[in-house]
């Protein structure tokens, strides 16, 4: 599963449960996903600050996060 976070602006505390919960679901059905998030938003801010990077699968494009499920 591709998470395509490129447009967007902002993302809160319940937005990232819900990403790390979806990962969580993925999983558990032997799926993998990868986000796709730019750098230097408000939102790359988010991922680095929580240390969601560390849990989710963190690419700077969406080409990049599809080469990484391919």
């Amino acid at each position: 599963m591709l998470i395509d976070l490129t447009e967007l602006e902002f993302c809160d505390s319940s937005g990232l449960r819900s990403l790390m919960g979806e990962q969580g679901e993925v999983r558990a059905q032997g799926g993998r996903m990868a986000v796709a998030c730019p750098g230097g938003g408000a939102v790359a801010r988010l991922l680095d600050l929580s240390g969601a990077r560390e849990v989710l699968d963190v690419h700077p494009s969406a080409d990049a996060a599809l080469a990484a499920l391919a």
